[in-house]
């Protein structure tokens, strides 16, 4: 699969919807990565209408009401999705490296999001980046993702430098935008 490119016969989701799921995706990040009151993220959440943009696994975690350990790590990597819809929407210049842990500053520092008011108007303004950028970033994550399970599988270094946990997650988002018409947020294939 490494010499192979994604098929441009993809749908990509409108900007519209990358931004709510971003927002949505920075809820997460508040509820298992942050001291946050879980009351507070909550009343965020419905007081800007994005409790429908929750994925039903999403849902599960924001109503828990004492999530597990498990269930924070889970949805603690996500950070990596929010982080390719913060690059797929024009927020930052470019994804880290492959083996960098993404930070969250860069949407946090463009939106601020917790206020109401410019969760709002972030949504009145979001615009993705083309269907070209995104397709060439799909075929590189895609290319990464590839190198990491093909070092795994034969029990080898990869031969580019390459984070499993990190890039599988950034895969999922960047299919999501490309595929999100016809692919559910929770069932987003990840294939090589």
């Amino acid at each position: 699969m490494a010499d192979e490119q994604i098929s441009d016969d993809f749908k990509v989701v409108s900007a519209q919807a990358v931004g709510e799921r971003a927002l949505a995706l920075f809820a997460i990040y508040m509820l298992s990565c942050t001291d946050t009151p879980r009351a507070d993220v909550v009343h965020w959440i419905k007081s800007n209408n994005l409790w429908d943009s929750l994925s039903p696994k999403e849902l599960n975690f924001v109503e828990a009401a004492s999530p597990t350990e498990k269930q924070l790590i889970n949805f603690s990597w996500h950070n990596e999705r929010l982080h390719v819809l913060t690059w797929a929407l024009d927020i930052i210049p470019k994804l880290a490296s492959p083996i960098e842990q993404a930070s969250v500053d860069g949407f946090q520092n463009a939106s601020s999001p917790l206020n109401n008011d410019t969760a709002k108007r972030f949504l009145k303004t979001v615009k993705l980046r083309d269907e070209i950028e995104l397709s060439e970033a799909a075929n590189e994550i895609e290319s990464h993702h590839w190198e990491a399970r093909n070092a795994n599988i034969n029990n080898c270094q990869p031969k580019k430098p390459v984070n499993m946990e990190i890039i599988q997650e950034r895969h999922h988002a960047i299919n999501w935008i490309l595929w999100g018409e016809v692919e559910d947020w929770d069932d987003v294939t990840t294939d090589t």
